[in-house]
């Protein structure tokens, strides 16, 4: 019997007529690779809101099971099993301007490919290691849909995308961080489908079409200019304020040069949108610097991967995720931490290309600081609102203008982590003048 509760949303009547027993079953038995499975209670709640994920409804499917286990005699045991599960579903309306970077299809392949080749080729170098979670099923009928294993019952859990990633979360990031991008580096420069996975992985969410759009220039030209404002009254950023409007001033040309181009020295396949909430973290109880110490990490959402230099996942990760203490004080440390990471594993791994020196890698990383400086001015600001005030948040309607307006005034009402780090970015842009 499926048991639908009263957190379904409105428009979840057509969503029922497939998320149902048999949809469930279909997965369950998709995954287990068996035929033998009766579904015998699901309950699904949905549990993302505006500003946690733009281009996708999420649902968790709470499911109890019965698995048939019969020789070919047809004899057996059966043993009921519970299960939880992370239905995404991906509506082309939701997806809005994505759609032309054909994010499911993205995600499908690294899922169906990518991630089973990096997890197998690790195994050379750590006993037990995962990227992602276990995808069930994945099916474009009636809508774009996966089907993961949900995380959290394996006791996984996200971080507050409004204070940040603390010092040992943030260094656990990075480990991981540079063991996927050294499997990467193997994969570009060693497997037959090179050409295969640079074509389907062409560019980011940042993109040349993307950045000349109105849209673009109308939500994060006018969050530039708001925090121009806010910097002009600031004695001590007032000269700062000047510099934010001079950018603004050839703003789609700036943007378009901190991306472009894609590949630097050092390339790797980007997760492309490496930031809090797709960060699960399994923790110790016992306490390192007065905090639960962080022992795993899955990472999720690879719809925006893309090949290009390093610089670009570092630069993102650092300039949304980070506790502000964190920012200030450990930049560098982290940055360190990710090169002799990523040179140690490329050494262990079966890859005989040339090996990037620890000095190339943070030249990489600091050739595209003005992609950080970007991120930081767009994506931070929306990543950082309070949950009450980014609900409503969504690809459709952050291209109205007046609902683009009073959302950017929300981003930095009363923000200190936001406008503070913002600030400390701002003076390292100076620095390197980029601004």
């Amino acid at each position: 019997m499926a048991v639908e509760t009263s957190k379904m949303s409105g428009n979840f009547k057509s969503q029922k007529e497939y998320i149902n027993n048999e949809f469930i079953k279909t997965c369950l038995e998709n995954g287990f690779f068996t035929d033998e499975i009766e579904i015998n209670d699901l309950i699904i709640n949905k549990i993302n809101l505006g500003g946690d994920n733009y281009c996708s409804d999420i649902y968790q499917g709470h499911v109890i099971y019965r698995l048939n286990n019969r020789n070919f005699n047809g004899e057996g045991t059966q043993r009921v099993e519970e299960i939880q599960l992370i239905i995404k579903r991906m509506p082309k309306e939701k997806q809005g301007v994505l759609q032309r970077l054909q994010i499911f299809n993205r995600e499908k392949f690294f899922y169906t490919h990518l991630k089973i080749q990096m997890e197998t080729l690790m195994t050379l170098v750590k006993n037990s290691w995962l990227l992602a979670p276990k995808l069930f099923y994945h099916t474009t009928h009636p809508f774009e849909t996966f089907v993961f294993e949900d995380l959290k019952q394996s006791g996984f859990q996200l971080s507050s995308r409004q204070l940040g990633l603390n010092k040992n979360e943030s260094l656990l990031v990075m480990e991981k961080l540079a063991e996927y991008h050294a499997c990467s580096i193997l994969m570009l420069n060693k497997f037959s489908d090179l050409n295969d996975i640079r074509n389907r992985y062409k560019c980011g969410l940042l993109n040349d079409i993307s950045i000349k759009s109105d849209s673009f220039q109308l939500l994060f030209g006018g969050q530039l200019l708001k925090l121009a404002q806010l910097l002009a009254e600031d004695l001590e950023f007032s000269h700062s304020s000047k510099k934010l409007l001079n950018y603004y001033d050839q703003f789609t040309e700036n943007v378009l040069n901190s991306v472009y181009p894609l590949e630097g020295q050092v390339n790797v396949l980007n997760h492309g949108d490496i930031w809090v909430n797709n960060l699960f973290f399994k923790y110790d109880k016992k306490l390192r610097d007065g905090n639960p110490t962080p022992t795993d990490i899955r990472f999720i959402d690879f719809q925006l991967s893309f090949c290009g230099s390093l610089g670009f996942d570092i630069n993102y990760f650092l300039n949304t995720s980070l506790q502000l203490n964190v920012l200030q004080q450990y930049r560098e440390t982290l940055i360190n931490y990710y090169a002799e990471t990523l040179v140690k594993t490329l050494r262990l791994l079966p890859y005989d290309g040339s090996i990037p020196t620890i000095q190339a890698i943070l030249d990489e990383i600091s050739a595209k600081e003005a992609y950080g400086w970007v991120i930081a001015f767009t994506f931070f600001p929306l990543m950082s609102m309070d949950a009450t005030d980014s609900q409503d948040n969504s690809l459709e309607s952050l291209n109205d203008s007046v609902f683009a307006q009073r959302k950017i005034d929300l981003m930095f009402k009363s923000k200190s982590r936001t406008v503070e780090a913002l600030k400390f970015i701002i003076k390292r842009m100076e620095q390197l003048q980029i601004l």
